[in-house]
């Protein structure tokens, strides 16, 4: 389900499909510095979720994968 949701926030704000969920969505110029910032914007919105922009790091949004696991920590701490 997380997983799912993140392809459809990626597919609405970039435009972007990929079914390789480790491709490095920075690197490859997918996401750029206001990409990011939408994309935040976004994860908190339909994940229900505060991301703390100074505890932020750029390798937890590189990939499908890393984005999976960064969401499922942030949602974890949200029940604890």
């Amino acid at each position: 389900m997380i997983e799912k949701k993140i392809k459809i926030i990626l597919e609405e704000i970039f435009h972007h499909k990929s079914k390789n969920f480790n491709l490095d969505l920075i690197n490859s110029n997918i996401i750029d510095s206001f990409g990011l910032v939408s994309l935040i914007i976004e994860l908190e919105k339909v994940f229900k979720i505060k991301i703390n922009r100074s505890q932020l790091n750029t390798n937890d949004f590189r990939t499908i994968n890393n984005l999976k696991k960064f969401i499922k920590k942030k949602l974890n701490k949200k029940i604890s």
